[in-house]
């Protein structure tokens, strides 16, 4: 029984001198809820490294789950100043619902001392599975920038897939006046985004707008035309080839200040005439 616990006791300090030579540091678990059999889901890690040296990092799965698991990229390098993101992706075939437990394990190797050192750290996991289909999309704050006349709108819309199914969200556009009055309209095609994932859809919205200032309102759309969510923020339209030279302050508001191109070229050959009139006058004075 001794010689039992000395050895349990020595490979415990083993282990924690393979971990102070590399530092890993990685989640302690990592859990799946409410997959779909036959569905996806993905989760990012961190796998950060106390050591300055670079030490690979592997990883695979064990467990009831371990044929579902993939991971990206499959290997790579970390060190202190290097941090990496890898994403589990879980893959499940059809399955009876339920929670499949298992491990996630990151395999790291490195030189030490005329050696090579190996370590293991190990995730403790489960994947819920579920015959429940959950619809979520979550639409996160618009980016829109300024719009030259006869050039699309460009507008970045964040979304993030909260349910565990497949969905096609597109985008409703409106352009309003001052008074709210409608003045365009655009439908924007649908993008298909998998569960637990997020990504940011680019829209370009053709216009015939006058410039001016407007309202803009971007409604987020699901198949079967269930409303996700609307947003709405204001909308400048300047001249074409005009270059914003920062925001100005104007009875209370801030205002772009933009310069035409021509106008810039304008004042450089003015420049240039005064210029050769002094030196003239300069010259027969002399």
């Amino acid at each position: 029984m001794k010689k039992l616990k000395t050895l349990i006791l020595l490979l415990f300090a083993l282990t924690l001198s393979c971990v102070s030579a590399f530092g890993i540091d990685a989640p302690e678990e990592l859990i799946f809820n409410n997959v779909l059999g036959d569905g996806y889901a993905e989760k990012t890690i961190n796998i950060t490294s106390k050591s300055p040296d670079n030490t690979h990092i592997g990883m695979y799965a064990s467990g009831t789950f371990s044929d579902w698991v993939t991971f990206y990229p499959s290997s790579r390098y970390v060190n202190k100043d290097s941090p990496i993101e890898l994403k589990v992706l879980i893959n499940p075939p059809l399955t009876p619902p339920g929670i499949y437990t298992g491990q996630v394990v990151i395999k790291s190797s490195g030189t030490g001392r005329d050696t090579t050192i190996e370590d293991t750290v190990i995730i403790r996991s489960s994947v819920e599975i579920t015959d429940h289909e959950i619809v979520q999309l979550v639409s996160k704050k618009i980016t829109i920038s300024e719009s030259e006349q006869g050039k699309p709108i460009k507008i970045l819309v964040p979304v993030q897939n909260e349910g565990n199914t497949v969905v096609n969200p597109f985008f409703k556009i409106d352009i309003l006046d001052d008074n709210e009055k409608p003045l365009l309209t655009h439908t924007s095609k649908k993008t298909a985004l998998l569960p637990s994932t997020h990504d940011v859809i680019e829209i370009d919205t053709p216009h015939n707008l006058e410039v001016g200032r407007y309202i803009i309102e971007i409604t987020t759309l699901m198949d079967n035309g269930w409303v996700s969510g609307k947003q709405s923020t204001e909308l400048n339209i300047i001249e074409e080839n005009y270059i914003s030279e920062g925001p100005r302050i104007i009875k209370g508001k801030l205002t772009p200040l933009a310069i035409s191109k021509i106008m810039i070229v304008s004042w450089v050959f003015l420049l240039l005439f005064v210029t050769l009139i002094i030196r003239h006058k300069t010259s027969r004075r002399s």
